[in-house]
This record gives C-alpha cells, sequence and structure tokens, in this order.
C-alpha cells in the first residue's frame, strides 16, 4: 500500500499514515458481526436469473406531516406495498445524513442519520429486503461541518493560543489562500467548471465575546448571528460547486473542498467509508469523484492523482469487505468515465454511472432519429457495458456533456432549445476553460423531459414514448437505475415553489396521495409503474438480459426511426431481437434473413403475439408509434451460435 501512497505524499507522511492505518485496522478487529452488510432475504430459485436493478430516492421522498412517521420508515412500507424489491434489488438513498443545502450534498456531519428521517435502525430494517448503496460526498463539505470548520478556524490561530491544540490536527484540510496568496484569475481560467461562479469564496473567521470562534463564507458582518462576535481573519476557500448569491446579496455557497493532499484528509475518507460499510452498505457511490484532486495550474478534473486516490481508497476497503462496491459519479463523457474503472493489473471502481444513454435516447423520441443512439450503442461492443450504472433519470438535472460526441453542437442545442422552450425545462450554466458559458444541464422530471405538457398527446402516447426510453436502456449491459420520481412519472414541481432549478424534480411525496395515486388516483402514475415493473419483470427471467452476456449488437435496418438490436445469451445460442420505435408514426421494418437466421418463428414477449419470417426469409414488422417487441425465436433454424 505504501508504494501508492508515496506517488502522492512524502515518505515521512506515508510512513505516520500506515501507521495510523495499522492502528485503525487493529480496531476493526472487533468490528461486530450484526454491523456488516446483510446480503437480501429470500434468495431467488435456480431457474431465475438474478439481474441488479437500482432504484433511487431520497431518504425523505415520502413523507406524512400527520401521523409522525418517519420518512425511512415510510420508504419501507412504499417498497413492500408495490413489491419494489422482486424487481429492483439495490436501494440507492441519497444523501441522509445532516446537511444545510444542495437537498443533502452538502453534509454537515458524515457520521449520523438526519433525525428528521429517521435513525441507523430504520436504515437497517432495509437490509433485508434490498442491497443499500450510501452517498459519499467526497470532494466537499458543509461549512458548518466540524473538518471544515476546524481547518479555517485553525488557519488564523497562534499556535500558542491555548484553543490552537483543539484545531491542528485540521490543519490543510481545506484548499485556503489569504488575500495575498489568492491565485490570479488569469491562472483559474485554466480550470474546469462544473459551474458558472467562481470557483474561490470569500471566508471569513469570527470570535465571539466568549472566545469561541466559528467560520463563515462571506467577508460580511451580515452574516454573523448576532453582534457579539469580531471578525478576526478572512481568506478565499475552495468551493467547486459554489451558487450564485441570493437575491439580497447574502452568501448561498455552502459546500467547501476538502484537500486530499493531506494525507489526514484521506485517512479521514477511509473511517467514513468503514462507517458506511458497518451500518449496512452494500455500494458506495463516490460522489463527484473527478474532482478531488486539485493541480491549479491545470484543469483539476480527472487529474492522475485521483485515479491513485481511488486505487488506495478501494485496497484497503477490499481488505477487509470484499464484496462491498465502489462507484464513480462522473458525469461526463463515457471516454472520461472508463479510466475510473481501472485495469485488470490497477483496479479503481466496480461500477461507474453512465449517463450517456438518457440524452440519447431522449434525443431520439423527440426528433424521430434514432440514428446517434444507435452509433452509440455499437461503441458499446468491446466493453460490453457490464459496468455500468445505466441511469433512466436522475434526481439532478439532465447532464448534455455525456451526449457530446454522438450529438453534434447543433443538434445538443436544438434539443436543449426544445425542452426549455416546450417541455417546462429549467437550464443551469457552466464554464468552459477560458470562461464561456454553457449549459451543461437542463432539470425537469423524467417525464416532463419526455412528454411535452403542453401538448394533447394520449396518455397512452405519452406512456409509450416514456417506456420507448426506458427499454432502449435495457439495450445496455449492466445495472439500469430509476430514480422514484421516473418510476412513478411525476411532473414537474410548480417553478414558483422553487429554491433552485433541480428542485423542479425534488418533490416529497405525502404518503397518502401517493398511494392513492399508485392504487389508481392516477392512470398515468399506476401505469407508468406497472410498465416499468413489468419490463423489470421479464429482464430477470430472460437469459438473453444477462449481465455476464456479450455487448448489444444493434441490427442494420432502412429505417432511422426504429432501433434493433440483438440481445445475445451468454452462449450466444439464443436471444432476443429488441425492435424499439423512436417515432410517434406506424412504423414498417424489415429484418434480412441474416437478422433473422435464428428461427421461422418469433413470439414478442411483452404483448404476446407471434410474427412469421416469409418465404424470402425476411422478417415484416409494423410498430405502433413508440412500440417496444422483445421478440424471442420459438422455432429455432439450428443449434449453433448465432451470427
Amino acid at each position: 500500500m505504501k508504494t501508492p501512497l508515496l506517488k502522492l505524499y512524502p515518505r515521512k507522511a506515508v510512513d505516520a499514515f500506515a501507521e495510523d492505518l495499522e492502528n485503525f485496522a487493529a480496531r476493526l478487529s472487533g468490528f461486530r458481526s450484526d454491523e456488516r452488510p446483510q446480503k437480501t432475504a429470500a434468495p431467488e430459485s435456480k431457474d431465475r436469473i438474478i439481474h441488479d436493478a437500482a432504484l433511487i430516492c431520497y431518504a425523505d421522498t415520502v413523507v406524512d406531516r400527520t401521523s409522525g412517521k418517519k420518512p425511512l420508515v415510510l420508504l419501507r412500507d412504499f417498497l413492500h406495498r408495490y413489491r419494489i424489491p422482486d424487481r429492483l434489488n439495490i436501494l440507492h438513498i441519497l444523501p441522509f445524513f445532516p446537511w444545510d443545502t444542495d437537498r443533502g450534498f452538502s453534509v454537515t456531519d458524515y457520521y449520523r442519520v438526519h433525525p428528521d428521517y429517521g435513525s441507523w435502525t430504520d436504515l437497517a430494517n432495509l437490509r433485508p429486503y434490498v442491497s443499500l448503496m450510501f452517498d459519499f460526498v467526497i470532494n466537499h463539505a458543509s461549512i458548518q461541518n466540524p473538518l471544515v470548520q476546524s481547518a479555517l478556524i485553525e488557519r488564523h490561530l497562534a499556535p500558542d493560543d491555548p484553543r490552537y491544540a483543539r484545531f491542528a490536527p485540521f490543519k490543510d484540510f481545506v484548499i485556503a489562500f489569504s488575500n495575498e496568496e489568492k491565485p490570479s484569475a488569469e491562472t483559474l481560467k485554466r480550470l474546469v467548471r462544473p459551474r458558472a461562479t467562481p470557483v474561490l469564496t470569500p471566508y471569513a473567521v469570527f470570535e465571539k465575546r466568549d472566545g469561541s470562534l466559528f467560520a463563515t463564507l462571506g467577508f460580511s458582518e451580515k452574516t454573523l448571528p448576532g453582534k457579539d462576535a469580531g471578525r478576526r481573519g478572512t481568506g478565499w476557500v475552495w468551493t467547486t460547486f459554489s451558487r450564485p448569491p441570493h437575491p439580497d446579496g447574502s452568501m448561498a455557497t455552502r459546500q467547501v473542498d476538502l484537500n486530499f493532499r493531506n494525507p489526514a484528509v484521506l485517512f479521514e475518507a477511509i473511517k467514513i467509508l468503514f462507517h458506511y460499510v458497518g451500518k449496512g452498505a452494500s455500494l458506495i457511490r463516490l460522489d463527484a469523484v473527478a474532482y478531488i484532486w486539485k493541480n491549479i495550474a491545470s484543469t483539476s478534473i480527472h487529474e492522475s492523482e485521483t485515479h491513485i486516490l481511488i486505487r488506495i481508497l478501494r485496497g484497503i476497503l477490499k481488505r477487509v469487505f470484499p464484496e462491498t462496491r465502489l462507484v464513480a459519479e462522473v458525469n461526463e463523457p463515457q471516454d472520461q468515465i472508463l479510466p475510473y474503472l481501472g485495469t485488470k493489473a490497477r483496479r479503481e471502481c466496480d461500477l461507474v454511472y453512465q449517463f450517456s444513454h438518457f440524452p440519447l435516447a431522449l434525443y431520439g423520441v423527440l426528433t424521430g432519429n434514432g440514428r446517434p443512439y444507435i452509433r452509440w450503442l455499437k461503441s458499446l461492443g468491446p466493453f460490453g457495458g457490464r459496468q455500468f450504472i445505466t441511469i433512466l433519470g436522475s434526481h439532478d438535472g439532465m447532464g448534455l456533456k455525456p451526449a457530446h460526441g454522438w450529438l453534434t453542437p447543433d443538434q445538443v442545442d436544438a434539443l436543449v432549445d426544445i425542452l426549455v422552450r416546450e417541455h417546462g425545462a429549467l437550464p443551469n450554466y457552466a464554464e468552459l476553460p477560458g470562461g464561456k458559458k454553457i449549459v451543461y444541464e437542463v432539470c425537469a422530471t423524467p417525464w416532463n423531459l419526455i412528454n411535452n405538457p403542453k401538448n394533447n398527446d394520449s396518455e397512452t402516447l405519452c406512456r409509450s414514448r416514456y417506456l420507448a426510453v426506458v427499454a432502449l436502456g435495457f439495450l445496455v449491459r449492466g445495472v439500469p437505475a430509476f430514480y422514484l420520481n421516473g418510476l412513478i412519472g411525476a411532473e414537474n414541481a410548480p417553478v414558483d415553489t422553487l429554491d433552485e432549478n433541480r428542485s423542479i424534480n425534488r418533490q416529497r411525496f405525502d404518503a397518502g396521495w401517493l398511494f392513492e395515486q399508485l392504487d389508481g388516483g392516477s392512470r398515468r402514475m399506476k401505469d407508468v409503474m406497472e410498465g416499468i415493473l413489468n419490463l423489470l419483470e421479464i429482464r430477470r427471467k430472460e437469459p438473453a438480459f444477462d449481465p455476464r452476456a456479450p455487448a448489444a449488437e444493434p441490427v442494420s435496418i432502412t429505417n432511422p426511426r426504429v432501433v434493433c438490436s440483438w440481445m445475445y445469451t451468454r452462449s450466444k445460442r439464443s436471444g432476443i431481437l429488441a425492435c424499439i420505435s423512436v417515432s410517434k408514426s406506424i412504423e414498417s421494418v424489415r429484418l434480412p434473413p441474416e437478422a433473422v437466421a435464428a428461427g421461422i418463428l418469433w413470439k414478442d414477449l411483452l404483448g404476446g403475439k407471434t410474427f412469421s419470417v416469409n418465404a424470402k426469409g425476411r422478417l415484416l414488422l409494423e410498430l405502433d408509434p413508440y412500440q417496444t417487441l422483445w421478440l424471442k425465436p420459438l422455432r429455432m433454424r439450428t443449434q449453433k451460435s448465432l451470427p
């Protein structure tokens, strides 16, 4: 373990780190067995194939303001009521820790459950039914987090101050500068910015009359809770995910980046990881991990040191808990996320979030052009996509970076224009090196991104369009992941209720209302959820969707409004021919003999209809608007491997 550490830190620091780690490991030898993550209950019968699929939600997505039931208890009720774990066996609960902004991603305490949500016991009660994924917000913490508070206060205390010893262990836990040390604007222009706001945010440390100290973001005394404190010092701190000021001019930024150039920060990260595993996490998502290492004279994204850090975290974690899976959240183009899996010799994360599917599928159904999606699908051949968590709707906005390279700049602009002008989506901006602003995401619920609320399309047509996007995602090997709002087909929150654009898709649903709608009060919500769960049920049973099977192999057809692809079994002796329309009209498809050589009679697993190959060996299909066919050969021509 020392070898990769020596690539990041001086030998003296590495020796001290190794000693601390050894002492920490000794304490872990008494790790209570009841805190270890448990496997899911009710093992599947041997004739069923288990395919992982994930549900993403906030701890407080389902609430009840009258009964007093905690949201984590209500979440369990929701899972049971609709038999969700039968189809979605991974539950990714977005940050459920105490927080102050960004709906949980500005963590004030890494080690506690937010008391409004429930308790660690409530989380443990979910473990027998689903595998739990926790978020490790590894890049940054809230200004109120003790790690950040202590680091900023330490900068403004003299070593001979009696209070210094308390804060000294947190020296350099954040990246901060005095006014004189602040990097020039020209230097900072080299950075890749995920936001259009400055990366450096002013901070101030204040001292109260009783001698206590606290840090705030912003220089002004207006940030003080009272008039009994004086400003002790100021500076600038690194905030990758800074925010524009509030309308009254007060500071909205709360998230301060941690400084992994300090090995003590890495050690703290290891303690947090082990804490999460001890509390039941089978998977841990590393949030915004691409930004954790900063080189000021560089772009400060995807730095080589970041990959070394991930290998270190993985190596230490896997020694104690080899079954725990690390997941990289990197909302970037595909060629930039694959390195986070590492290589056979240098493994990094077990899975990576794959964001390309959703904007490309969305472009297909909104324009009737499936060619960009097919082109992308073909690129997965050598890789297979087996280590993807394919996002079928997100709690954030829909990122556009992952579409670049597959859509032209004009196509991306056209997609943004459609979504903002017609679908009610809200744009968020980022800044490229050099200062140019771009739209990096558009915010709306998955339902409203896919379906224009202003048109008069029938509910049936809207549902078919929605499920077509889902079915396209099942062409990718790996783990499909559904945000709860997307699972139920929720519509946008009213714009006049939002504190930020992303909140349009971050509703809290009253349990009584939600259950009533899903039980039939809303035909749309009930049908959307049942439609998705039905697709998942068939996927679980069919060997052609085995995540270990070869990558999907698109079939060449002349109609660009239909996506056709073979999903082979592991042996490649059978499979499913998936045909998905991205058109609002009825579409005809003529599949050539080489594409349907496997059989002369085919059955659609979704609708039950059968299709016969004609005398010329062709299969002629007519698809309704946005229809999905999963065709399985009933009479095999040959038992040899398929082409």
